[in-house]
């Protein structure tokens, strides 16, 4: 009876969660009808989902908005109008554009943290309950939300793979559509109805209370687990950062992702422990403010040197602005551990939306920062006159990678067009050496540096003669699980078609009839072959990507539409998509 009655409960919540965040609810109900779509048909809807998701959270900022401040029903009409005109005007945004690439995915990404944290913040704005309470509210429905869905995710693809097994066969969409209503729709729902109304003052003190109380399992997790693993975490990176230090080696690689690693953990940390008082967790709060701020600095000065050499790239430039942003926390910690300090998500949302305007914003400092670099090796080589290029092949190595690290990002970033002396109609995979004199250059400190990326002349038609059956796939050097690509029956012998992974780095391609192999293909010599190639990049013929193989079983043709091939002192990395042409004699 009791589980009974804390079930209804919670769907009396959700219920309840529907109505306060009635235009949040709308926005997930249509993602995941189209979702629903999408799934049937295949059909992209990828421009509107994202821009339902931004809704999504700016009406979560409405509302919290009108609770806080909507004393009136006009103003609160004003603040979901707002939510909306931010709707359009971004749904307006992409729908200008061909397709959703890295700059309009990070923007977005960026945008939503900023309305994600302003959620948070806004009910705490001259109020008794603080920032820290509600995120730990937050933190708390987070998880629970999380383990919920889980288990009734699993429980019901549980139930699908029962009736597919015992009773009849069921479509293998079933999966895709419970977990798109599940985590979708579901799990956001449960979220929000854990959250109480913080700014309303009819909401009830008990379960404000309760929201941002402390279990005593995440208390002791919180105050005996977490805080001493993360002392040792310190102890480890100060040594080694000592050890860099000491050597001269401020761009150390592998420290720049376990300080960023660290400088979360701290902040959050932080944050999910300012009220709970113990020794354990005074100290870190006397403590860890001052070893956040030192490591910030580190990470700061170190990414400003890297900079000078390479420039400015917006992953930099992000790793820049948190660690200035730990920086100013841990000093404002530090200096005043007994205020509120809301400032930690004020500032977070103020530097987030910083980060995506367009001229001192991620993408528009390192475009200028990469084309002022592109243009400034340029000049110095003489490879500039009368606003043109004239090409040169006697570069030195270093200039060689600053151009083509350089034009290499704008293109990633479409911002080719602020290099003015560019030729019109300019390819980056075609034009390069013609332009600059040189292939695009690939540089490393070590000696067995591969980058290379082909594909597969489109405009060129494929000889399918001579053979019964086209396949087409995959590999990626992350795969590790062998997998079937084809099933064919002939003079009922089953003939079959797999990739096989031979300890974790060779991956083959295996024909069998019935159990019995009959012809065995190494892709990975394949792509080593294709790494030989001189060029580094660049849309090849098909001969060249096309690689034949006969036995007195099966004649194979295995034509590579797209390669991509990487290795730094190490077995070469390969992501690869190609066409297997086969028959059986």
């Amino acid at each position: 009876m009791k589980l009974f009655a804390y079930a209804l409960d919670k769907f009396g919540g959700i219920s309840k969660a529907i109505l306060r965040f009635w235009a949040v609810f709308l926005c997930l109900l249509t993602i995941t009808t189209l979702d629903i779509i999408s799934i049937e048909s295949q059909h992209d809807f990828e421009k509107q989902i994202m821009t339902l998701a931004v809704g999504s959270f700016c009406f979560l900022c409405a509302q919290g908005l009108s609770e806080r401040f909507g004393k009136t029903f006009l103003l609160k009409c004003i603040f979901h109008a707002a939510a909306a005109l931010v709707l359009t005007a971004y749904y307006a945004y992409v729908l200008s554009i061909n397709s959703i690439n890295d700059v309009i995915g990070v923007k977005t990404v960026v945008g939503i943290f900023a309305l994600f944290i302003a959620f948070i913040w806004i009910p705490s704005i001259r109020r008794s309950t603080d920032f820290y309470s509600i995120f730990l509210c937050v933190f708390k429905s987070f998880f629970i939300s999380a383990f919920f869905s889980g288990i009734i995710f699993g429980g019901i693809s549980a139930i699908i793979a029962a009736i597919n097994a015992l009773l009849l066969p069921v479509s293998s969409h079933a999966y895709a559509h419970t977990a798109n209503i599940v985590w979708v729709l579901w799990a956001p729902m449960l979220f929000l109805s854990l959250i109480p109304a913080f700014s309303l003052y009819n909401e009830t003190p008990e379960k404000i209370k309760k929201s941002i109380g402390y279990p005593h399992f995440l208390e002791v997790l919180l105050s005996y687990v977490l805080i001493p693993l993360i002392s040792i975490y310190t102890l480890v990176l100060l040594l080694y950062m000592g050890k860099t230090i000491y050597l001269g080696n401020w761009n150390d690689n592998l420290l720049e992702p376990l300080i960023l690693t660290y400088l979360i953990a701290v902040l959050l940390l932080y944050v999910l422990v300012k009220h709970i008082d113990n020794i354990s967790t005074r100290l870190f709060r006397k403590i860890f403010p001052v070893l956040l701020a030192a490591i910030a600095l580190y990470q700061t000065i170190s990414s400003i040197v890297k900079a000078f050499d390479e420039g400015i790239v917006f992953t930099r430039y992000f790793v820049i602005l948190f660690s200035l942003y730990s920086l100013v926390c841990g000093i404002l910690l530090f200096l005043f551990p007994k205020k509120k300090n809301d400032v930690i998500a004020w500032l977070a949302i103020l530097l987030a939306l910083v980060s995506i305007t367009p001229y001192m914003g991620a993408f528009g400092v390192s475009s200028a920062s990469q084309s002022a670099i592109v243009e400034n090796t340029l000049e110095k080589n003489g490879m500039l006159q009368n606003g043109g290029i004239i090409p040169k092949s006697d570069v030195s190595d270093q200039d060689k990678k600053n151009i083509s690290r350089g034009v290499s990002y704008l293109n990633s970033v479409n911002d080719l067009d602020k290099l003015a002396f560019l030729p019109n109609n300019f390819d980056y995979s075609i034009d390069f050496k013609n332009v600059f004199g040189f292939d695009l250059y690939h540089a490393s400190d070590g000696n067995n540096y591969i980058s290379k990326e082909y594909q597969l002349d489109p405009m060129l038609p494929i000889d399918t003669k001579g053979y019964d059956y086209l396949l087409t796939t995959s590999i990626h050097s992350s795969d590790r699980a062998n997998r079937d690509i084809s099933n064919v029956t002939i003079d009922d012998q089953v003939y079959k078609v797999s990739i096989i992974n031979i300890q974790g780095e060779e991956k083959k391609m295996q024909y069998q009839a019935g159990d019995t192999v009959i012809m065995s293909i190494s892709l990975t010599q394949l792509c080593n072959k294709i790494a030989g190639y001189k060029t580094e990049i660049g849309i090849l013929a098909p001969e060249k990507l096309t690689f034949d193989f006969e036995n007195n079983d099966v004649k194979v043709r295995i034509i590579f539409r797209y390669a991509s091939i990487y290795a730094n002192n190490s077995p070469i990395n390969h992501n690869a998509e190609f066409y297997i042409l086969y028959s059986v004699k």
